[in-house]
């Protein structure tokens, strides 16, 4: 990209034009007012850029035009529009889903922002992969836009020549009508190492063992006007991993615009300040609505009454009337006992008496080969190229249960004294056995787990041709022996389909989708096109399993919910919404009244308005059960990294808007809790949300019933939490800038999920973060005859 010239901003309305002719005055206004027009597009989006192909933003090689829609001064008016790549040291990406997926995979994220009245920060932020080699820094760059300057050596980067991260060179070149600031790294300047190659000095800020690794560089700049802020471009260049060569600021877009009105022409440079899409982002902002379908009566903590269907209401209080529904999904959740789980014939269980249902190697004995117990023995000793495979011999229909979680069982033991190399292997098979997957470990060694289970990944889920194969490894010195005995197959189902009814005021109609995904109005049942189940638990003891279902509903929304008043054309999906027919059970196996019990719906629409402009929301829907310890309380491990609480990624919290008190807020969905159990608490980055309740157990300065089995605002039944969460009054349901529990550049967050005695399913979180959407005043400006 060539450079911006430097323009004396010329504008339409200036004095001086009363010498220009009246024509010439009239296409100067026109052309003004393309650009005008144009600004206004990019800001709002309101007009798709499809000449000569589909708008795309990191598309930087089109140039995309358009005529305005009517003359303009009797004037025809053509605007043109063209992204501008802005990283002065990196070549202008030529494929745009090549640079889209640099940003939206969100590896390495860089992101700057004013810090205070002439200081600006980049953070950087690097997810390292377990197997990535060390990630080195070449350069780092920053562009600031015209009227801005550099002040030299004010760079945190050249505070101490003796760090290892201290520049080779810090150049200032002039770039497209600003500066340009890039600072050279000596090679081999590390930002993330590994345990063979260790960095001597972090950059600011780098602790290497955070998720995500993060450096906040900053520098002083000089401003022509007091008290501006400008709209800086910053980027890096890296070595090592080859799937991030290079990482740009991409909140900030620039944008070239010329319009033309006959043969005047005005041309403008813009910047656009707006929150980048990441892969878990959704532009626009969401409401969270649902209720319990069983619920607690008769104040016994346990749930026996049944609202079959119950409902909930969105209306204007809780979506902008001038809102469109970008998207809605439905989610159901419920409890089963340990009754509702199914045992797959053969394996229910086999006890192993003999080789009825096996194929079995010559390495293998059944009870009437070495009249033992019921019991399956393995051993090679003194067996010449014995076979040490053992499989199921007639394959197993797994379709049925492609909805639910599948586990294969057995208990296994051993005797004699064993090494390293003795043990036993499974694997399975789609297709009968002709191929296999690679070799699982059971146990090696002495003293294996006397009880083994194994989740069937779902991938398996769906063969109608399904085998599990045993190998026997080592047991080739005498009096070594394998046993295997009581090999089952249990089966946790999620409920597939529920009713599902839209009132739009005209009353109820129960609505579904087709087999070709059409909405359509009837009788049939709403089902599901995802499912999640986990194994509940008291203490370490298995207490049934819950599950949570999920629909994409977008298109019944749109065509059932309350239509638009003409001439108005948007659906901002106001409605009253009944969901039944979530199966779950509220007796335990003893047949009695169990705590555990639950049924519940949540409904999240997700619109676009002109008051919504400028948010994100990212959207987490792993299930997740949360135990208890009434000791030493439970913090939920829902991303599965072995330790306590998550981190939740994918984001990256915008700049601070100016006048505005609230950074973002944060909704969960949440099946079962209960108000009784007081000491569970949702934390974002060590301080605690608060629902906007206040009891004895949920005090706003101290939340300690987070999941209270109410909803804030909606009324429900009990047996379910949605709970916006927030901090104190008088913004009890958002979290604010000054509370410092979020900082702009985050790119990831602590959540923790505590509680001591109660139990409870999350089934998703959502997080809504204000991102202005703005254009400002051109960068330069030029109009001419």
């Amino acid at each position: 990209m060539g450079m911006m010239p430097k323009r004396k901003t010329i504008k339409a309305n200036e004095a001086g034009l009363i010498l220009i002719p009246v024509m010439i005055l009239l296409a100067l206004y026109a052309a003004d007012a393309g650009v005008e027009d144009a600004i206004w597009k990019i800001k709002y989006g309101i007009v798709t850029l499809n000449n000569p192909v589909a708008y795309h933003p990191y598309d930087y090689g089109t140039v995309w035009s358009y005529p305005v829609s009517e003359q303009i001064n009797l004037q025809d008016v053509t605007v043109s529009v063209k992204n501008v790549w802005i990283p002065q040291n990196i070549p202008v990406p030529t494929d745009p889903a090549y640079a889209s997926n640099l940003i939206t995979t969100g590896k390495l994220i860089v992101a700057g922002s004013v810090s205070g009245a002439s200081t600006y920060q980049i953070k950087i932020s690097y997810y390292k992969g377990g197997t990535d080699a060390p990630l080195e820094i070449q350069t780092l760059g920053v562009w600031l836009p015209p009227g801005f300057t550099y002040v030299t050596d004010s760079s945190n980067l050249e505070s101490n020549d003796t760090k290892s991260y201290f520049p080779l060179s810090t150049n200032l070149v002039p770039h497209s009508g600003g500066q340009a600031v890039i600072w050279t790294f000596n090679p081999g300047t590390l930002f993330a190492g590994s345990e063979e190659i260790p960095i001597k000095d972090p950059f600011p800020g780098v602790d290497p063992t955070d998720v995500p690794m993060t450096s906040t560089i900053s520098f002083s700049f000089d401003s022509q006007q007091p008290g501006a802020i400008p709209n800086a471009i910053s980027w890096v260049t890296t070595a090592g991993v080859s799937d991030v060569p290079f990482a740009w600021d991409a909140d900030t877009q620039i944008f070239h615009i010329n319009s033309t009105a006959g043969s005047t022409q005005a041309e403008a440079y813009i910047a656009k300040n707006e929150l980048r899409q990441l892969q878990s982002s959704i532009a626009g902002d969401y409401y969270a609505t649902g209720n319990s379908v069983l619920s607690d009566t008769d104040n016994d903590h346990r749930r026996e009454t049944w609202r079959n269907p119950s409902s909930a209401t969105v209306a204007e209080a809780n979506i902008p009337a001038d809102a469109d529904v970008a998207a809605a999904y439905l989610y159901w959740t419920g409890w089963k006992n340990d009754n509702s789980v199914i045992e797959v014939s053969p394996l229910n269980p086999d006890t192993c008496n003999n080789f009825t249902n096996w194929t079995a190697g010559s390495a293998w004995d059944d009870t009437t080969t070495y009249n033992s117990s019921q019991v399956f023995r393995g051993y090679t000793y003194g067996r010449t190229n014995p076979d040490v495979k053992l499989t199921l011999k007639n394959s197993l229909n797994m379709n049925p249960y492609s909805s639910g979680k599948v586990f294969i069982s057995w208990n296994q033991y051993e005797s004699g004294h064993l090494s390293s190399t003795d043990g036993l292997d499974f694997a399975f098979s789609t297709d009968g056995g002709s191929t296999w997957s690679s070799r699982i470990i059971a146990f090696r060694d002495d003293n294996p787990t006397s009880s083994y289970s194994y989740e069937i990944p779902a991938q398996y889920l769906t063969s109608n041709n399904f085998k599990i194969q045993f190998y026997l490894v080592g047991f080739s010195s005498s009096n070594r022996y394998c046993y295997i005995d009581n090999i089952e197959m249990k089966v946790m189902l999620a409920d597939t389909a529920v009713i599902f009814q839209i009132d739009d005021g005209t009353g109820a109609k129960q609505v579904y989708f087709d087999e070709d995904g059409h909405p359509q109005q009837g009788t049939q049942e709403l089902t599901a096109t995802r499912t999640q189940v986990v194994q509940n638990f008291s203490g370490t003891t298995l207490h049934g399993y819950s599950y949570s279902a999920f629909r994409d509903v977008t298109d019944l929304v749109r065509n059932y919910s309350q239509a638009p008043t003409s001439p108005d054309t948007n659906y901002p999906g106001y409605g009253t919404y009944w969901v039944g027919g979530i199966y779950a059970d509220t007796l335990g196996t003893s047949g009695q009244e169990d705590e555990w019990a639950y049924a519940c719906w949540s409904l999240v629409i997700i619109y676009t308005s002109p008051q919504t402009q400028g948010h994100q929301l990212y959207l987490y829907d792993k299930f997740t059960y949360s135990n208890q310890d009434t000791v030493n309380g439970v913090n939920v491990d829902f991303d599965g990294d072995g330790l306590p609480g998550g981190t939740i990624s994918g984001f990256i919290v915008p700049h601070l808007i100016a006048g505005e008190v609230n950074a973002g807020k944060l909704t969960a969905f949440v099946g079962e809790g209960d108000v009784w159990y007081p000491g569970d608490y949702v934390a974002v980055n060590g301080v605690r949300l608060w629902d906007g309740t206040s009891t004895s157990n949920n005090s706003k300065s101290n939340p300690n019933n987070g999941f209270n089995s109410t909803s804030m605002g909606l009324g429900t039944y009990d047996g379910i939490d949605i709970d916006t969460l927030g901090i104190d009054p008088p913004n009890g349901q958002y979290i604010t800038w000054n509370s410092n529990i979020l900082k702009e550049g985050d790119t990831s967050a602590q959540v923790d999920l505590v509680t001591h005695q109660d139990v409870w399913n999350v089934v998703y979180i959502i997080i809504s973060f204000r991102s202005e959407v703005s254009t400002g005043g051109s960068l330069t400006y030029l109009i001419k005859d």
